[in-house]
């Protein structure tokens, strides 16, 4: 950055700090090593002469955009060292005339610095004690928090520190004062004190600069002289030092006359003496000969400081002798105007390699009247990338069909243009900055926000403008900016940006914006254009212009042209907004200057107009995407036109006008869409339109349109003798549904609930109608079926089948103790226990033909502690933990979990003197706690009802057998009744709007007769086996109901489902059983049951037991 006073961009040579050890904020960034000084620290400013203090400590903030600056280099320079080694010490030091400066300490061996040294040898000189550092920037104001994209400001941080570190990578130049005979001049550094950057220096005569040699200013030139023209210099005849070398002037070799043109350097300075007076035109130490003369670069101190080094600047770089691959960050700079239009191939990166690098620019066209088309691929990955960038006046870009710029780092910009006029660009391929902060397309300077420089005249003349390299650059500025920086932005193709699809500063005047057929537009629209500073220039945003054969807009309006936008368009001060032809869905915000309709504007947009302006329209206003409101915030005027308006029987088309609206001559076309519909809906074409101001509407023509098509409604257009209002009327029977219904009773019933309530429903139930309404007649009986509580009918049952597998292990558990002679002693000892754990799972599935399927899993764990006496008692207490998963069989696949508990007591009495009979029985109470999942899809409406509820349970088992003892088996005849009462709370389901259901509470219960024949014997081993065989019987009703009604009917709406059990009343039980004693007291059992019955409901289970005796 440039200072007034201490000129000192750069200072080469010892220069003496004092650093407290310590004190300082230390981070990490590839091979650099950042050192933040702090408040309170103190350094020995050369410039002052004295030890002063650090003004203030950097804030984190701060100290990321000075990280993004080092980034930049490190990318660039030593993209895989990490090592921290150089040291780059960064330091507050007011002055209030000051900006930033860079202090590298060099020597006669080393006029390279230090940084040079080592990123070009990998030898790192150790760091001076006395320094602290290897190289130091000093802030000497706050910049303000610039957010970095691809246009760089010299004003922000990050801007400065990529500067600064420029002249730490030996962008400076080795000279010294001398005097003789009592005049003072300038010179370069003697041989081997001379750095590669000096040596590369090339006056404006074309003499290369050698060691010692003198430096002159003069108009012409002088033997054995570094010459720079005086001061005195037109702009016409001006002419910069340059620096070559081998890269630069391969890629400075202009094709037009087959030289190579070099680097412009910038020359003399304006000199102060120490009160800050002029001291006249010469040589200083720091800047002479110290910067870049590229036009725009951040290198250099031009007005116009923006591009964050151009490849002629990497090239250079190369050439003092720094390993760069330039395609890394370049892939194609155009900085000639070519003889003829420029087809550009060469890809920048892959869809899956990006380039990463932050910064890179995939083409960069940097010059004066070139068509250049794109026709490869760029992909960048890094942050602040740029995708295309143009510098430069009346260039044409186009981007080919097919072709893909993608920018996917933070920060990126898709097409940047940053300085000239009249630049034209035709997107017709894909340009996307997909990353945080992307732009699509970004215009502006960025380089000094209290400057508007599109269509600025800088005055070449101006007394206070001394210097001519500054004259030379207003000069051409004066023919630069003469105009829009951007003529025209021509979209048919994608432009996408997170933050912005386009983003224009408040520096650049952006003529037009063409969004036309085959554009896909992503992101804002943002114009920051006349905010600050007004002027009289001004951005048409147009929609449905027609393309030329080139992607570029013709004046035809395109009746073809159909575009959905939803961003928003943010240009109170500079944008006029248009729709041209054919059809355009805005669903945004937008605050411009004015809007005019041309063609069919549809969609839910809000219009905020300048005062004194207007929504125009000649063409079609078509308020939602169905139904839906278009906003203006100021006047509307149509004249002529046409309003389709839509509605239904709740809601319908809106123009919202805040200010005045004026309708002359219009068409008022009247559409009714799928909705629900109560009673009949007034639509005269005046209640579609509202305004805050005065109302002057003439329709002249209104057409009824009716294309609904309904299985339960019929309509018709009325109207009202009494008040003259426009009605649409429609008709619904009283058995409009249940009429349609079939499949099953429990639908009929769900239907003719339905019936009652159709006509006056509210809330989501009216969407629930309104599908009803509009279905064919297959979904209306889908519909229907699921409206029914089949799933609560499937889980109850599912529990009824739970609580006999229960009871069936149970009394498969009492009734087998008469066999167990075969693993344990005939009598027990007084007062022993038994210990039982069972682990059981198993599956059920019904399949009935006139019961609602389900199938499901369930698993647990069955326990108890028991005691027998030697009376042949049997007494003790279980209790059974399960886990159920229930899939019912409808359409929609509802679902249901259950969680159970229950604890009971058991017992047996078989006394020797009864000399095999036995009794036993068992009760019990449990717990099920369920969630059940019912959706609701049919004709698009989609509903997930949901349930939360405990089910309690009681059973209640007495059976008595005869065990018939033989010396290898026993035969135990026996039956049993087990009784079991399951009680449903109140259930109303949650999240399901219209669709929900609510149960009454109820009680339902089974009892069931079993008997059998249960065989137990042993086998050769110590191993025994029981098989059981029974038939069971259901006395109690086979059918079970449940009173049900919409929660969103209220009181209406209930009916009643009844459904057949799915056990039927017959089945037949097998159980299985082998057991492995482990020794007198202990056994282990495996087990199977099954349940089948005649109804085609299958029960099966596992079972792995451990008894302990004690």
């Amino acid at each position: 950055m440039k200072t007034s006073s201490l000129a000192l961009c750069c200072i080469a040579g010892s220069l003496l700090f004092s650093v407290p050890a310590g004190a300082s904020t230390d981070l990490s960034v590839g091979p650099f090593t950042l050192k933040f000084f702090n408040q309170g620290d103190t350094l020995n400013n050369p410039a002052e002469g004295a030890s002063v203090p650090v003004s203030r400590t950097f804030t984190g903030s701060e100290m990321a955009a000075f990280v993004e600056g080092a980034q930049f280099w490190a990318d660039r320079l030593a993209a895989s060292d990490t090592s921290g080694s150089l040291i780059l010490g960064a330091a507050f030091l007011p002055d209030a005339s000051g900006s930033a400066y860079n202090v590298t300490p060099g020597s006669d061996t080393h006029p390279n610095g230090r940084f040079y040294n080592y990123l070009t040898t990998g030898t790192k000189d150790a760091t001076d004690e006395l320094y602290g550092f290897d190289s130091l920037i000093v802030v000497q104001f706050e910049y303000p928090p610039i957010v970095s994209h691809n246009i760089v400001s010299p004003l922000s941080m990050t801007g400065t520190v990529m500067h600064e570190m420029g002249h730490a990578f030996g962008i400076f130049v080795t000279m010294e004062e001398k005097e003789e005979s009592g005049s003072k001049y300038w010179k370069f550094a003697a041989d081997g004190a001379m750095n590669n950057w000096t040596k590369g220096l090339v006056d404006v005569f074309g003499k290369q600069a050698a060691p010692d040699m003198k430096l002159a200013i003069s108009a012409v030139d002088v033997a054995d002289s570094f010459v720079i023209l005086p001061q005195d210099t037109t702009p016409a005849a001006f002419k910069y030092p340059t620096f070559h070398g081998t890269e630069v002037d391969a890629l400075t070799l202009n094709p037009a006359t087959g030289v190579s043109e070099g680097m412009a350097v910038m020359a003399g300075r304006l000199l102060y003496d120490t009160s800050g007076n002029p001291a006249g035109y010469g040589f200083d130490g720091g800047n002479t000969l110290g910067h870049s003369g590229i036009m725009n670069s951040l290198m250099s101190y031009g007005a116009i400081q923006n591009i964050p080094f151009t490849e002629v600047e990497l090239a250079m770089l190369q050439d003092l002798g720094y390993t760069i691959d330039r395609s890394q960050f370049y892939g194609k700079s155009i900085l000639f105007t070519p003889a003829s239009p420029v087809t550009n191939g060469i890809a920048f990166g892959t869809e899956t390699a990006p380039k990463t690098a932050s910064f890179a620019v995939g083409l960069h066209i940097f010059t004066d009247n070139a068509a250049v088309t794109q026709t490869a691929g760029i992909y960048t990955s890094g942050a602040s990338a740029g995708g295309i960038r143009i510098d430069g006046v009346a260039n044409t870009l186009t981007v080919a069909p097919q072709t893909v710029v993608s920018m996917t780092g933070e920060s990126a910009a898709g097409v940047t243009v940053s300085y000239g006029r009249d630049n034209v660009i035709n997107l017709r391929g894909s340009v996307q900055a997909s990353g945080e902060g992307g732009y699509g397309a970004h215009f502006g300077f960025l380089s000094n926000p209290f400057s508007i420089y599109s269509h600025a005249t800088f005055d070449v003349s101006e007394a206070g403008t001394p210097d001519p390299a500054e004259r030379y650059e207003n000069s051409r500025m004066n023919s630069d900016l003469a105009g829009a920086l951007v003529k025209a932005l021509n979209v048919t193709g994608t432009l996408a940006g997170t933050e912005a699809a386009v983003r224009i500063e408040m520096d650049a005047h952006v003529e037009e914006i063409n969004i036309m057929k085959g554009a896909s537009l992503r992101g804002d629209i943002v114009s920051y254009w006349n905010e600050i500073i007004p002027t009289a220039y001004t951005t048409n945003l147009t929609f449905g212009r027609t393309p030329d054969a080139n992607g570029a807009a013709t004046s035809v309006r395109d009746a073809t042209f159909s575009l959905r936008y939803d961003g928003n368009v943010s240009g109170a001060e500079s944008i006029h907004m248009s729709l041209e032809g054919g059809t355009l869905s805005y669903n945004g915000a937008a605050s411009v200057l004015s809007m005019k309709n041309y063609g069919t504007l549809k969609g839910n947009g809000v219009f905020t107009l300048a005062a004194g302006q207007e929504f125009y329209n000649e063409g079609t206003i078509a308020p939602g995407n169905s139904i839906g409101t278009i906003q203006v915030n100021g006047d509307f005027t149509s004249n002529g036109g046409t309003f389709d308006f839509e509605f239904d029987g709740t809601s319908r088309d809106v123009l919202k006008v805040s200010g005045n609206a004026a309708v002359t001559g219009a068409t008022a076309s009247l559409t009714p869409v799928r909705g629900y519909y109560g009673g009949r809906v007034a639509v005269s074409p005046e209640s579609f339109i509202s305004a805050g101001g005065t109302t002057a509407l003439d329709f002249t023509n209104i057409v009824k349109n009716n294309t609904l098509s309904s299985n339960t409604l019929s309509f018709a257009y009325e109207t009202d003798p009494s008040d003259g209002i426009l009605y649409f009327t429609p008709a619904r029977a009283s058995n409009a549904y249940s009429r349609l219904a079939a499949g099953n009773e429990n639908a009929l019933r769900a239907a003719a609930a339905v019936d009652t309530f159709a006509s006056h429903a509210s809330g989501d139930m009216q969407n629930l109608i309104a599908t009803l309404d509009f279905a064919d007649v297959a979904t209306i009986r889908q519909a229907f079926v699921q409206m029914t509580p089949d799933v609560y009918n499937s889980l109850v049952q599912s529990v009824f089948s739970a609580a006999r597998q229960n009871s069936n292990m149970m009394a498969q558990h009492l009734i087998a103790k008469g066999g167990e002679r075969f693993v344990r002693r005939a009598n027990p000892a007084e007062g022993e226990w038994n210990t039982f754990l069972s682990a059981f799972g198993g599956s059920f599935r019904q399949k009935g033909a006139d019961a609602i399927h389900y199938d499901g899993e369930r698993a647990g764990f069955f326990g108890g502690i028991e005691k027998e006496d030697v009376f042949g008692m049997t007494a003790g207490f279980h209790a059974l933990a399960s886990f159920q998963k229930l899939d019912a069989d409808t359409d929609i696949a509802s679902k249901a979990k259950t969680a159970s508990l229950e604890l009971g007591a058991h017992m047996r009495f078989a006394p020797n003197i009864w000399q095999g009979f036995n009794v036993y029985g068992s009760a019990g109470l449990g717990a099920d706690y369920s969630k059940v999942r019912r959706p609701v899809s049919f004709g698009g409406y989609e509903r997930k009802n949901k349930s939360e509820f405990a089910l309690l349970r009681g059973s209640v088992l007495f059976g008595a057998g005869y065990d018939i003892y033989r010396p290898s088996f026993t035969v135990t005849p026996t039956a049993f009744l087990d009784f079991t009462a399951v009680r449903m709370p109140e259930i109303k389901e949650k999240d399901g709007d219209g669709a929900r259901l609510r149960l009454d509470d109820d009680i339902y219960s089974s009892l069931r007769g079993s008997v059998g024949l249960n065989l137990a014997m042993g086998l050769p081993t110590t191993v025994s086996v029981d098989v059981g065989l029974y038939w069971n019987h259901e006395f109690l009703d086979d059918e079970l109901s449940y009173q049900a009604r919409f929660v969103e009917a209220g009181g209406a709406g209930a009916f009643k489902a009844s459904y057949v059990n799915a056990a039927g009343s017959d089945s037949a039980t097998v159980n299985a059983q082998i057991r492995f004693p482990l020794d007198l007291s202990r056994n282990i059992t495996l087990g199977f049951s099954g349940e089948f019955y005649q109804d085609d409901l299958t029960i099966l289970s596992g079972m792995l037991s451990y008894n302990w005796t004690f």
